[in-house]
């Protein structure tokens, strides 16, 4: 399978001056952007939700109760109405969240050396609730 798309670093070497996101101030070194899937609204390589195959950001739900994770897909990269995902949490931030923060502390407890027997996930959940 040939595949036509353009490397990250190119697309960012044509529109790093001049895209419809830019925000550039008088005193200012480096402007900022307003580009979704920009969690520190920087014109920059490193942190722009445009030219990355994967990207994530933080929106608030209309109703102003939760939250919403906005992700783009890899594989859906040529389809840009199905690259991103939404997912809205409602329960509250930190439980929200909880299901994640205790992936990944497990993960690096495992990485670290920490976890010598296998630890349920259930078990480090409950630890945390």
């Amino acid at each position: 399978m040939i595949s036509f798309t353009m490397s990250s670093h190119l697309n960012w070497m044509i529109i790093r001056n001049n895209n419809a996101f830019l925000l550039k101030k008088r005193n200012i070194n480096k402007p900022f952007s307003t580009e979704s899937n920009n969690l520190t609204n920087l014109s920059s390589y490193r942190y722009s939700g445009l030219i990355h195959r994967k990207s994530v950001g933080i929106v608030d739900t209309p109703d102003k109760k939760g939250f919403t994770v906005v992700y783009k897909k890899a594989k859906a990269m040529n389809k840009p109405a199905k690259a991103t995902v939404r997912c809205t949490m409602k329960a509250g931030a930190r439980r929200s969240l909880l299901h994640y923060v205790v992936l990944v502390l497990y993960y690096v407890l495992k990485s670290l050396y920490l976890l010598r027997r296998p630890v349920q996930l259930r078990r480090l959940i409950n630890l945390y609730n």
